[in-house]
């Protein structure tokens, strides 16, 4: 059997450096796809994000950020 590829997670800030309530993903079933936003994919995001050229860019980023990492862009 294979073993899967570990999955780069997100670090964590320093203590009271921001309020992104990171202990709420450790609660069962918790939904965890968010961690996969390292902050060198998140720049990578936000570069897509501000190259989008058409509304149906922007549409087409917001369908894959919601399946991949469960978050919505507005």
């Amino acid at each position: 059997m294979h073993n899967p590829l570990p999955i780069p997670i997100r670090t964590e800030c320093p203590p009271g450096a921001c309020v992104c309530e990171r202990e709420r993903l450790d609660a069962p079933g918790a939904d965890r796809r968010i961690l996969m936003l390292t902050r060198e994919e998140e720049k990578k995001l936000l570069q897509r994000i501000e190259a989008a050229s058409t509304y149906e860019d922007l549409l087409r980023l917001q369908e894959k950020m919601s399946a991949l990492l469960g978050i919505r862009l507005t």
